[in-house]
């Protein structure tokens, strides 16, 4: 009644079979699940720089970048021409950044307008805003449906347009007048 070779045999090769079918599925099941996430952080700012100058600064209450695209929450955006924009969530693609949630956008020369969704595109300086906008300049209220502002050029593209304009003495004007004269 000896136990034959041949079927001690059969019984270790199956069970190294099934020992390596388990090790195998295990590693590729492990590596189609992990997180994409390469870096996570909160309460942060970063600072974009250039050899030349200072291109913007980012304060970010959250932050994440997955696969090369950084996403902010809570963000606000300073860039060297002294605007400062703010919204929700604010992501960082190429030489854009998508603006959404309660977007606004503030200049030192007065000019301010709130949306719900816009574009930042920091090579050329231009801000698209692609859903409806209420903008303030000096005493002037202007709403649309979308709109593109040119940094440099300080022109506004604007469409299916409603416009207050009032005349007379000028806020921004009077305020360089005595910033002058002190």
């Amino acid at each position: 009644m000896g136990v034959r070779l041949e079927i001690i045999q059969i019984i270790a090769i199956v069970v190294i079979v099934a020992i390596v079918m388990n090790i195998n599925l295990k590693s590729t099941a492990t590596a189609s699940t992990s997180p994409s996430r390469e870096l996570a952080f909160t309460d942060t700012t970063l600072i974009e720089v250039t050899t030349k100058q200072r291109e913007g600064i980012a304060h970010a209450a959250y932050g994440t970048r997955d696969n090369g695209i950084l996403t902010l929450k809570q963000i606000t955006y300073h860039n060297a021409q002294e605007s400062r924009m703010r919204a929700k969530i604010g992501v960082f693609q190429g030489e854009s950044i998508y603006l959404e949630g309660n977007v606004s956008l503030s200049q030192r020369e007065g000019l301010s307008f709130t949306t719900e969704q816009a574009v930042y595109y920091k090579k050329d300086q231009r801000i698209e805003v692609i859903t409806p906008f209420v903008a303030h300049y000096r005493n002037n209220t202007l709403t649309g449906a979308s709109m593109q502002y040119d940094m440099q050029k300080e022109q506004i593209d604007a469409q299916k347009v409603k416009a207050v304009i009032r005349m007379g003495e000028d806020p921004v004007a009077k305020r360089r007048e005595s910033e002058k004269s002190s």
